[in-house]
């Protein structure tokens, strides 16, 4: 797993838990972010700060 999808994951969970998203908008959130990470895989940048 990379640094992203970790990042994803842990970002993921804090909206479950502490801002108690429904799971039908987590599925929506991670798909979109897991769009965003293979695109940027695809275009080789693998760290957030190459994104920015």
């Amino acid at each position: 797993m990379t640094d992203l999808h970790t990042d994803v994951e842990r970002y993921l969970r804090y909206l479950s838990v502490e801002r108690q998203l429904s799971p039908i908008t987590l599925l929506n959130y991670q798909r979109q972010l897991e769009a965003i990470i293979n695109f940027a895989s695809e275009n080789g940048l693998q760290a957030g700060s190459n994104v920015m």
